[in-house]
Order: C-alpha cells, then sequence, then structure tokens
C-alpha cells in the first residue's frame, strides 16, 4: 500500500549524511593536514616521478576546502543537484586514483566510496527535497 499523501522525505536524510561525511573528511585535511598531504603524495606519486610535498599539501588544503563547502551546501540544501554532482565527480577521483595506484584488494574503504558514489548520484537526480532551500526557492 502507498502513502501518497506523505511527503517525500528520503533527500533529506541522504543530504544529512553526505553533509556529515564531507565536514568529517574535510576537517581532517584541515586538522590533520600533514597526514593529508603524505596520503596524497603517495597515491599521486610513481617510480618516475614523486609529487613535491608542497603540491600534495595545496591539493591536500584545496579538496578540504571543497569538501567543507560541499558539505554546507548539502546540510542546507543549497544548489543540491550542483553539490551532489560536485561530490560525485569528486569522489570518483578519489576513488580511481585509488584504484589505479593500489587495485581492487578488498580495502573496506572502496565499499565505503562505492557507497557515497552511489548516495550522492541518487541525490543529484533527486535534489534537495522538501525540507531544502531549495524546494523554498521553487515554492
Amino acid at each position: 500500500m502507498m502513502y501518497t499523501n506523505l511527503p517525500f522525505y528520503g533527500p533529506f536524510f541522504i543530504r544529512i549524511g553526505l553533509a556529515a561525511v564531507f565536514l568529517l573528511f574535510g576537517a581532517q585535511k584541515m586538522y590533520a593536514a600533514s597526514q593529508g598531504s603524505a596520503e596524497i603524495q603517495l597515491i599521486l606519486s610513481t617510480s618516475f616521478y614523486e609529487v613535491p610535498f608542497q603540491l600534495a599539501s595545496l591539493l591536500n588544503f584545496g579538496i578540504g576546502i571543497v569538501e567543507l563547502a560541499l558539505a554546507a551546501m548539502l546540510f542546507l540544501g543549497w544548489y543540491t543537484r550542483l553539490a551532489a554532482a560536485a561530490g560525485t565527480a569528486l569522489i570518483v577521483v578519489i576513488f580511481m586514483s585509488i584504484i589505479a595506484k593500489y587495485g581492487l584488494n578488498f580495502d573496506p574503504t572502496i565499499s565505503r566510496d562505492l557507497g557515497l558514489i552511489g548516495a550522492s548520484a541518487g541525490l543529484w537526480f533527486l535534489g534537495g527535497g522538501k525540507w531544502s532551500i531549495d524546494n523554498k526557492r521553487t515554492a
């Protein structure tokens, strides 16, 4: 039996969950900057070229700022589709860079990233939902 009179609140819960993840990842990049920079340097360096730590630090800081901005946008439901599309792209790039470097070794972070990609892509198509600034702008 379908309850068609009930408003659709699913996007709200996806938004809040993704906002929390992006907030935690962004905050980690700001507060443990050397750890994030070292991880980026390790992932991007090859046997032919080692990424300078300064470049890795700049990338770490930039990604952290983007993640914090995405967290705020998703939490508020402000330009939700844009934020979800950017979040999907960011997670896919990070996921693919880790797979390219280490391969599919069934690390638990792989399944986490796949779940985040699915949630972010789903929100990209669903939009902000009932409790969002996007909903107030179109009403």
